[in-house]
């Protein structure tokens, strides 16, 4: 896959027009549509903005032989990732530290949507509903 068709794939599965993208890298559209015709480069500046903006290496966009799926493996984790390894490995405790002193936490709740990982602890999920007055969605034991 060349780069022109992995800035597009990329541009298109982030839901950005090539009006859009170009806004966020200062240039005009025509220059986004170039690129993704390969009729020309973006400049280095661009790529670590564009890889940036996709979460991606610039190794993966100039890279015809790195396909997305090896991409996947080298990169970070997604929210999903993270949320399906806590459920599977049962580490339902949060580490935190209390006056320079190692503590453990059970986890109240573990919730992932989209790009994002929220994780709460018993007491953050009491305090919040006493704030609220309402009563707990489930009980803590």
């Amino acid at each position: 896959m060349t780069m022109g068709e992995k800035l597009a794939l990329l541009r298109k599965k982030k839901g950005l027009t090539q009006e859009e993208l170009s806004e966020q890298l200062d240039v005009s559209r025509q220059s986004v549509s170039r690129w993704e015709m390969d009729v020309s480069f973006p400049e280095t500046e661009k790529l670590i903005k564009l890889s940036k903006i996709f979460a991606c290496s610039i190794d993966f966009l100039l890279n015809e032989a790195v396909t997305a799926e090896e991409e996947k493996t080298e990169g970070a984790w997604t929210a999903r990732d993270c949320y399906s390894f806590i459920r599977k490995c049962g580490y339902f405790f949060l580490a935190t530290s209390v006056n320079g002193r190692p503590r453990l936490r059970p986890f109240g709740m573990i919730y992932e949507k989209e790009d994002a990982l929220f994780i709460a602890t018993e007491t953050r999920i009491m305090k919040m509903a006493r704030f609220m007055s309402l009563p707990m969605a489930f009980p803590i034991k």
